[in-house]
């Protein structure tokens, strides 16, 4: 699919420029997999206890691939990786746990890891639940 992009600019020296960007939209890149790949779902849990969910994180390119969480979940969840880099047909897990006092109700939110090798891409990984008085 192809999308054209129109900069409207006020400055009349600079009417005309290059624009120039890239886009992987509605999926993961060919390089790493996502399993499960509709992300983190925690579903229904009491907001007192603790719960932990995870992905796996694979590396599918024939290099090594560091990866790091660069944005963060809400203040009431915490997500780290189980290993810092991945060798090519290696596994991670993203593991995100919640915290004592998750705001009852739906919540959303999402951690994003960079992917630092050849191409450096950063993957959103959705994180929902339902957090229920017990």
């Amino acid at each position: 699919m192809r999308k054209s992009v129109t900069v409207v600019c006020s400055d009349a020296k600079n009417t005309n420029f290059p624009l120039q960007f890239a886009a992987i939209v509605g999926g993961t890149p060919p390089t790493v997999g996502v399993v499960p790949e509709t992300g983190i779902d925690f579903d229904r849990f009491p907001s007192d206890e603790a719960r932990e969910a995870r992905v796996a994180l694979t590396n599918f390119s024939p290099t090594a691939v560091a990866v790091k969480i660069v944005g963060a979940p809400a203040s009431y969840l915490e997500a780290h990786l189980s290993a810092a880099r991945l060798e090519p047909k290696q596994s991670a897990d993203l593991i995100v746990k919640t915290r004592n006092g998750t705001p009852l109700g739906k919540f959303s939110g999402a951690v994003t890891v960079e992917l630092e090798g050849n191409q450096n891409t950063r993957l959103t990984i959705p994180v929902t639940g339902v957090s229920m008085m017990k």
